[in-house]
């Protein structure tokens, strides 16, 4: 589910609403933080890149709140995915149907 703000992905937890948005200075964090490399299977790596693109919207959360959320952890990286898609590529065109056109390539790698 994008969010009207351009660069920001919503998403919620138990009726609570969260954007996600990966800023240059959140992907220089991450690059910075992992540059040895990263897995987003590995629970604390995934907290830690959803914890850097929660920032920009939600000042204070911690990595050990959004393990709180207890997300299954393919949809976790799913909504880090579309976020960091939204990032890289800009927000997904929609065709004449109003349905939402794939995005073409991969993310490049964090």
């Amino acid at each position: 589910m994008s969010n009207e703000i351009s660069g920001g992905y919503k998403f919620s937890v138990r009726g609570q609403d969260y954007i996600l948005e990966y800023t240059w200075d959140a992907i220089a964090q991450i690059n910075d933080k992992y540059a040895d490399g990263h897995s987003l299977t590995n629970p604390n790596h995934l907290a830690d890149i959803m914890t850097i693109g929660l920032q920009e919207h939600h000042e204070g959360l911690t990595q050990a709140t959004v393990k709180k959320f207890k997300l299954p952890i393919v949809k976790a990286v799913e909504h880090v995915t579309k976020a960091l898609n939204i990032a890289y590529f800009g927000e997904p065109d929609k065709s004449e149907s109003g349905a939402e056109n794939p995005q073409s390539g991969a993310i490049p790698e964090l």
